[in-house]
């Protein structure tokens, strides 16, 4: 969240999907994984969203690149029943025939910015600034500076348990979020504002909610 000095956000590419997956050892779904099942994650974010819907989960670090992690929800000498990867990962990758579901939003938010690509420049190179604006999909863009701007508030980076997701639908900009200051404390909330106004609605999001601290 935090940018060097000197350095800026020249473009945002047009984003894939930006929801979480879920890869079980037998294609089980969420709902039909066994009591006290295992799940291969080190993600505060994941860890905290599922334990409001299975506290029966037993959660255990995972290691290794996506090959090397599905690999080891396949094989029995790991232990594992299932795991969680971005869609967008799995997607690039041509891995997507292992999702054996897609968690909505409402069951998982992801991280803010999941399934983005950005491009880091110099702030003061107006050329290159100039050239990254042909690829620069704004409405990525938008979506993505409200999610930054929500974690950023919160007072975190990409360890801090926090998921949110933004969409654009017309001239407006819904930003939903989820806050997990503590193992039982669930903080969660949405708010609507203009998308040209995509930092303010984050921030707004963001302060709503640390007031329920």
């Amino acid at each position: 969240t935090e940018m060097c000095e000197g350095l800026t956000i020249g473009a945002v590419l047009p984003r894939e999907n930006p929801l979480d997956a879920l890869i079980s050892k037998n294609g089980e779904r969420l709902e039909s994984l066994r009591e006290g099942a295992v799940i291969g994650t080190s993600s505060p974010r994941r860890m905290a969203q599922l334990r409001l819907l299975r506290p029966d989960f037993i959660f255990k670090p995972i290691r290794g690149n996506v090959e090397t992690r599905l690999k080891k929800v396949k094989d029995e000498k790991y232990g594992y029943d299932a795991t969680l990867l971005a869609v967008a990962g799995l997607r690039r990758m041509g891995m997507h025939n292992a999702i054996s579901e897609v968690l909505p939003p409402e069951v998982m938010l992801p991280a803010p910015g999941q399934g983005a690509i950005a491009v880091q420049c110099r702030s003061d190179d107006s050329r290159v600034l100039n050239l990254l604006s042909c690829i620069n999909d704004r409405k990525t863009m938008l979506e993505v500076t409200a999610e930054r701007t929500f974690l950023k508030a919160l007072g975190g980076g990409c360890t801090l348990s926090a998921g949110a997701l933004a969409t654009i639908i017309g001239d407006k900009i819904i930003i939903r979020g989820a806050y997990f200051p503590e193992e039982d404390v669930c903080l969660r909330g949405v708010e609507v504002g203009l998308a040209v106004k995509a930092e303010e609605t984050g921030l707004r999001l963001a302060e709503r909610l640390l007031k329920h601290l």
